[in-house]
C-alpha cells in the first residue's frame, strides 16, 4: 500500500533530522506495516 510507504519516507525524513527517536521510529514502522498485513489476509479470501 502506497500510504505505508509515505508513513515509512516520513518517518525516515523525521528520523534523519532527530526529531523522531528509534523507539518511536519502530512504532511507527509496525502502524504502517499492519493495513498491509490487513489487505493481504482479506486478498487471501478473496474469490475472483
Amino acid at each position: 500500500m502506497s500510504f505505508s510507504m509515505v508513513l515509512n519516507f516520513i518517518a525516515t525524513v523525521l528520523a534523519i533530522t532527530g526529531i523522531l527517536n528509534p523507539i518511536v521510529g519502530a512504532l511507527v514502522h509496525n502502524a504502517g506495516s499492519v493495513p498491509v498485513i490487513i489487505n493481504s489476509s482479506l486478498l487471501l479470501k478473496w474469490r475472483g
